[in-house]
């Protein structure tokens, strides 16, 4: 068995509702190796909301174990928890999740900057705060345009130590991503597929140890998700990056290497995916890899080929 990068053992999440407990999760245990690709589905409330919740560190779970890279974060506070989201984990959302009136440069460089809150500017750190939260959990209350002055005051008092070499590694992972003709262009000026690869390229950016992506093509067509999903799949061959997917999708749960499948807060099912070299498997079985490599740039995509010129400012929408 190669070395895990989550492990989860016994986790448990009720929800008291009224008079009503909703056992969320109900004794949930698995392991995802480093490196693999792994796909979460299952019907509407089956769970697998609120273990991606607590995979990915905006949750805790009321009962269990939960090692993430080797570290106990079961029962951390929501400071540390915010520290080990933005160092170890990247998310991709289904609706991007991105700011508005910022270039796809600066939209990559968020969780550098926050992740910059190491120096002495604790208020850059405290002010990039709120839209880590924003970013992270999709919250669409607070007021974008007060997220942008968080991000212009923490970029001026953060960027005086890293910027140079943030900025390069931004820029790195935009080319990665197939983007480098789009740092310039914010959200309005980019079609769909092409704001799911600049968000990809967002929780690309600190090198994590896994990726999360909820339901990532679930706005785009049946073209640019195909183009996703095969960008997904070839940053995890070439760089060994372990991406777990939720979905209730079965065409993408279909293309990893294992499925989970959640039924009443529990683990029904394991299978194999395609990516495995088999179609199924017994319970626990281990899946192969795609073996990691060197990064290729990403080809570009149909939505790049065939783009109009981006909007004049003016025609934006505010």
């Amino acid at each position: 068995m190669r070395e895990s990068v989550i492990e989860t053992t016994d986790l448990r999440k009720t929800y008291v509702m009224g008079d009503s407990e909703i056992h969320a999760l109900d004794g949930v245990s698995l392991h995802v190796e480093r490196g693999e690709l792994l796909a979460i589905t299952g019907p509407s409330g089956s769970g697998k909301s609120t273990l991606m919740n607590i995979l990915g560190c905006l949750d805790r779970p009321d009962a269990g174990d939960y090692l993430l890279d080797g570290e106990d974060v079961a029962t951390l506070d929501d400071n540390r928890l915010a520290e080990i989201r933005n160092r170890k984990i990247g998310f991709v959302f289904q609706s991007f999740n991105l700011l508005p009136r910022v270039s796809a440069l600066e939209q990559v460089e968020l969780p550098l900057l926050y992740g910059g809150g190491n120096t002495r500017s604790h208020s850059a750190k405290r002010s990039y705060q709120g839209t880590e939260s924003t970013l992270r959990t999709g919250n669409k209350t607070p007021e974008l345009s007060g997220a942008q002055q968080r991000v212009a005051v923490a970029r001026d008092l953060l960027l005086q130590r890293g910027g140079a070499e943030w900025r390069n590694r931004a820029r790195e992972a935009l080319v990665a991503v197939g983007l480098e003709d789009r740092m310039s262009h914010k959200p309005t000026e980019l079609s769909g597929g092409q704001q799911q690869r600049v968000a990809i390229a967002r929780a690309l950016v600190t090198d994590p140890a896994i990726i999360l992506a909820d339901e990532p093509t679930g706005n785009l067509d049946s073209r640019t998700s195909e183009e996703l999903m095969a960008l997904l799949l070839r940053l995890n061959a070439d760089r060994g990056i372990t991406v777990v997917f939720i979905t209730h999708e079965e065409e993408i749960a279909r293309r990893t290497n294992r499925i989970i499948r959640m039924r009443d807060g529990r683990v029904a099912a394991e299978e194999r995916g395609e990516m495995s070299g088999s179609a199924l498997s017994p319970v626990g079985a281990e899946a192969d890899r795609a073996p990691s490599g060197s990064l290729r740039r990403a080809e570009p995509s149909s939505d790049q080929r065939t783009a109009r010129p981006a909007s004049r400012p003016d025609e934006a929408k505010p």
